[in-house]
């Protein structure tokens, strides 16, 4: 070990590092610094400075459908195949920061950087507060939007059908924020279906123009991708559950529920959660006097659903591979990048010799003074 040590030490003495110039030890640094920042970037390091997590388990699926914690409220990405997204929804404006976060995350794991469609399912501050804030961030091309006018938009259209109006600044800021970024709007309408590559996407509801109760514009969407189905309800409530019964019947089957309204007992009726059957029901709320509804968790369990919660577990991501549901955590990202940049600091240290050696003698001098 001695003689190992010796040896080290005369290749050190004799070398770059301890006998190179300036110049040479600033080269040196240099080309370390470059190396360092590659491996940076191809490791995302990046991600060391975004604060809230990331579920990217599944980032070579060409299905992903990601549910973002946003509290009592929704903000689900999903990937489609061709490289083609969606968003449903995007959470209140309390949680932009996060939901913004994630999706710079999720574009630059996955090498996108457009939303295809925004889904704003109805105009409750806790499904689109977000939504200015997402329009201006990234670029979308297509936004589905309730049959509900804001207030702007119904005083400068020319032309317009006789639907409701929504008179508050959240709503009327998100479709405002749409025209302005000439993204292409469309209304939430039952009828509307797509098929991309493997996967079909059907809007199930809202079946009709006009409701009494705003949750009930909700736009209901059903995505199939191999053999499974999954059903997202917005805040949907029975009354559209049983508007569906009554279209659908057993067709309802699905094998991933978004609860509709956060659990509440508003929605989710015994009738319907037994026609859907789910098995994984995915509860986008955080536990409150409200939210979940004690009788709806009752009936997931009568149905032997799987509770999957944003309010427990935090954000996580869900995929189907061989006919099978997955599912995964987010998790703070960064890989080795710690360890690389403790690499290269040492490194720096031996190209200058060690500066704390020569720091030392100094705090001795101030110690002794």
């Amino acid at each position: 070990m001695k003689k190992q040590k010796k040896n080290f030490k005369t290749f050190y003495e004799n070398s770059v590092f301890s006998k190179g110039g300036f110049y040479v030890k600033i080269s040196l640094i240099i080309l370390f610094a470059v190396i360092f920042l590659i491996i940076f970037i191809s490791q995302k390091g990046y991600f060391l400075f975004e604060y809230y997590p990331y579920a990217d388990s599944f980032s070579n699926s060409d299905f992903q459908v990601h549910f973002i914690s946003v509290g009592n409220g929704d903000a689900i990405l999903i990937k489609l195949p061709n490289d083609k997204t969606m968003m449903i929804d995007t959470g209140d404006d309390y949680y932009s920061n996060q939901v913004v976060s994630y999706i710079k995350q999720y574009f630059w794991n996955e090498n996108l950087n457009t939303i295809d469609y925004l889904v704003l399912t109805h105009p409750d501050s806790d499904h689109v507060g977000g939504g200015a804030v997402i329009l201006d961030k990234f670029k979308v091309e297509n936004v589905y939007r309730p049959k509900i006018y804001s207030k702007t938009e119904y005083e400068t259209l020319v032309e317009k059908e006789n639907y409701k109006v929504y008179d508050t600044e959240i709503y009327d800021d998100v479709i405002t924020k749409a025209y302005d970024k000439n993204c292409k709007i469309m209304f939430n309408e039952a009828g509307i279906n797509f098929q991309l590559g493997g996967a079909r996407i059907e809007f199930l509801s809202p079946i009709y123009d006009s409701y009494s109760n705003s949750n009930n514009y909700s736009a209901v969407i059903r995505i199939t991708y191999q053999s499974k189905r999954f059903l997202f309800m917005g805040d949907a409530s029975k009354t559209v559950e049983n508007d569906l019964i009554d279209i659908y019947e057993d067709d309802l089957k699905a094998d991933v529920l978004k609860v509709g309204h956060h659990g509440s007992d508003t929605s989710s009726s015994y009738g319907f959660l037994k026609r859907v059957k789910p098995e994984y029901a995915v509860l986008s709320c955080k536990s409150s006097e409200y939210y979940p509804s004690e009788d709806v968790i009752t009936y997931l369990g009568y149905v032997n659903s799987n509770l999957l919660s944003t309010g427990i577990r935090g954000s996580f991501v869900m995929t189907v591979a061989n006919d099978k549901i997955l599912y995964a955590d987010a998790e703070k990202n960064g890989g080795n990048i710690p360890l690389i940049f403790t690499i290269f600091i040492l490194l720096v240290f031996l190209i200058w010799e060690n500066p704390i050696k020569k720091i030392k003698p100094l705090i001795n001098k101030v110690k002794n003074d």
